[in-house]
């Protein structure tokens, strides 16, 4: 009976007495990685208890991929059995985590000691525990055990005695000595993925090289180069292009994607690759390599990156088609399957086979697209429709890209069901297009940031809100006038810290759809040349306005800080930013109706804002400036005079 007894006490670790129970942040129990910045101070909070009332000592162990050895921090004192460290990320890449913990006999005695002590108690036993305790960490000619012994066996002032342990770091000193059989580690090491400030900081300008000449006939780098000087004034940071490889021939598209193209006409870029060459290759009338290589370094130079879109998929003019027919469904009669999404047909486009078995060839052939350009100087990709290719491809594309070039980051364009959208960027994907183009009422717009900005969500999704794309003319900019289009900017622009446009058409107000009820513009560009006449509409100067608010105030450069204050009116949404480290606040209210004046009360409490009774708010927008206090406060907004927001600066301080 007591060998039965002993053998199961085998693999019992029964002097670890500390429960590690929860530890955070953490994405699916560890599966995943987290996303945070470049110089970010990223705090860990773990639940940790033990048995009785002996103190915990608590560490949290972390180190950069590159590194071998632990780094460790001691957790602060728990609150409610909850304790939190903190570290600051320090490089790019990925750092790993975990936590141990064990029974601080050395804290328990002392806490035992000093209260007797307080209490007037006899403490004779104490004293000789202290000394002991430190008689089985250290030799005894230790010159360190002397001094610790004489003040345990002397001291008779309790505040002197805290002084004295606090000074000597005996904690740190003692953590050498403790035996592992002691120290309990939590269960998983967990990751953390750090990416440049542009994962969370960016505006995206989506344009057509193609439509830039300014003489209608098909534009070129060089064109764009040109136009460099007016996105730079506008703002923008990123310059999104869609593909800019060669376009197919075959079954190609013609005007608001006619089945039947004139001879003329360019066909879409979506349908990548002819006789002139694959995704690697660049459309011979958009220019060369050294052409675009040098719109690269310009672009850079004036603080502009070149984002390039990476979309899988074939024109049947691909050289993949003739070169790899086994990377395509056949369909019975022998032909190769087009892409459908019933009822829409793309005639020009064939859809590559994931379930190929020759996978492995497949992968390694995408990756080399991504390894071509950033070798080019790109590091900004767009891919477009990612949730029509495998999760577990896209996981191991962008860890393997990353595993070398961690700045590299990665847009993903899925307008799909939240959770794929969600478990895209759990793969790896640094920002997401979302639903906000779809959001329109305050309700709306309020539940769907809070999803956003609350956990676990925050911790993987970084969304990038698009007013538009060449895909989608949402229904309130079809009927709500220059209004609508100023209010959905300013949405995107200060409810997201990234947002994108898609960029001359947006900015002249481009509203007409292809008919009735459809989201499609009307002479789409997707399918033919454009020239982009300025129009008298166009909203350039608000464009530029915010985005110079944007890059002057760190607090509207994080999602993740916002907070909704309640209005007397639906029509009136107002929420506020704030940057702690900078003491930055940001307070913006904007009329969601495009035609009619809106009037009311905003609620600030002091507890969603710190500030004192009476303050002062600049609004960026006109430069004007208000006093306000703490309670109700009026706004008033009208779209007929232009004044379809405010964007408010608070000064703690009346002017």
């Amino acid at each position: 009976m007591r060998s039965n007894s002993n053998n199961s006490l085998k693999n019992i670790e029964g002097l670890k007495r500390v429960f590690i129970t929860r530890v955070n942040p953490s994405i699916d129990n560890g599966k995943y990685q987290v996303k945070r910045i470049l110089n970010d101070i990223i705090i860990i909070d773990a639940d940790i208890f033990t048995d009785g009332i002996d103190e915990i000592y608590a560490e949290l162990l972390y180190k950069h991929e590159s590194e071998d050895k632990w780094k460790r921090v001691k957790f602060s004192s728990p609150d409610n059995d909850c304790v939190t460290a903190k570290f600051l990320a320090e490089k790019l890449g990925i750092y790993h985590f975990t936590v141990e913990a064990w029974i601080d006999e050395f804290s328990t005695w002392k806490k035992r000691f000093i209260k007797k002590m307080q209490l007037k108690m006899d403490i004779t036993n104490e004293r000789a525990i202290g000394v002991n305790f430190f008689k089985n960490f250290v030799n005894k000619d230790d010159k360190t055990l002397q001094i610790i012994a004489d003040k345990i066996n002397n001291e008779t002032s309790c505040s002197k005695v805290e002084k004295f342990f606090s000074k000597k770091n005996i904690n740190q000193w003692l953590r050498k000595h403790i035996s592992p059989a002691f120290i309990t580690r939590y269960e998983k090491v967990l990751s953390i993925r750090v990416d440049p400030v542009k994962a969370r900081f960016s505006a995206w300008y989506e344009v057509f090289p193609r439509s830039l000449s300014s003489s209608g006939q098909h534009g070129s780098f060089q064109d764009l180069i040109n136009y460099l000087p007016h996105i730079k004034e506008l703002g923008f940071d990123v310059i999104y292009l869609p593909p800019i490889h060669p376009i197919g021939k075959t079954n190609r598209k013609g005007k608001n994607n006619s089945v039947t193209a004139m001879e003329d006409e360019p066909g879409s870029p979506w349908a990548i690759g002819s006789a002139d060459g694959d995704h690697k290759t660049i459309h011979p009338e958009l220019g060369s390599y050294s052409e675009f290589k040098d719109l690269i370094n310009k672009a850079r130079s004036m603080g502009i990156d070149i984002a390039l879109d990476f979309a899988l998929q074939c024109s049947p003019d691909h050289p993949y088609l003739h070169e790899h027919p086994e990377w395509f469904k056949h369909l019975p009669d022998g032909s190769l399957q087009y892409a459908e999404n019933p009822p829409k047909k793309y005639q020009d486009i064939y859809p590559l086979n994931f379930g190929s078995e020759q996978w492995k060839a497949m992968w390694l052939e995408f990756k080399s697209i991504i390894d071509y350009w950033i070798k080019a100087g790109i590091t900004l990709f767009r891919v477009d429709n990612p949730h029509t290719k495998p999760f577990i491809f896209w996981e191991w594309l962008i860890q393997e890209i990353k595993k070398e070039r961690p700045e590299v980051l990665f847009l993903s364009e899925a307008f799909t069901r939240p959770k794929v959208m969600y478990h895209l960027a759990k793969c790896g994907f640094s920002q997401s297009y979302t639903y906000f183009t779809w959001r329109n009422t305050k309700e709306e717009l309020t539940s769907y940031m809070e999803e956003l900005v609350s956990q676990p969500v925050s911790d993987f999704f970084r969304p990038n809100f698009w007013a538009n794309t060449p895909d989608i003319l949402p229904e309130c900019l079809q009927t709500g006038g220059q209004p609508a289009f100023i209010v959905r900017f300013i949405l995107a622009a200060t409810l997201s810290s990234n947002y994108g446009l898609y960029g001359p058409v947006y900015e002249n107000c481009i509203h007409t759809p292809l008919h009735e009820g459809s989201e499609e513009y009307l002479d789409s560009e997707k399918y033919e040349i454009k020239q982009h006449i300025k129009s008298s509409q166009n909203i350039d100067a608000i464009i530029s306005r915010v985005n110079r608010i944007r890059k002057h105030h760190p607090a509207l450069q994080n999602t993740l800080s916002i907070r909704f204050h309640n209005t007397d009116n639906p029509q009136l949404i107002c929420y506020s930013k704030h940057c702690e480290e900078s003491q930055d606040h940001i307070l913006i209210v904007v009329n969601l109706d495009y035609q009619y004046k809106q009037s009311g009360f905003i609620d600030i409490k002091r507890n969603n804002l710190p500030l004192p009774d009476d303050f002062a708010v600049h609004d960026l927008l006109h430069d004007e400036t208000y006093q306000w206090h703490i309670g109700s406060c009026y706004v008033e907004l009208d779209p007929a005079r232009a004044r379809c927001a405010h964007i408010f600066h608070i000064r703690e301080n009346p002017v």
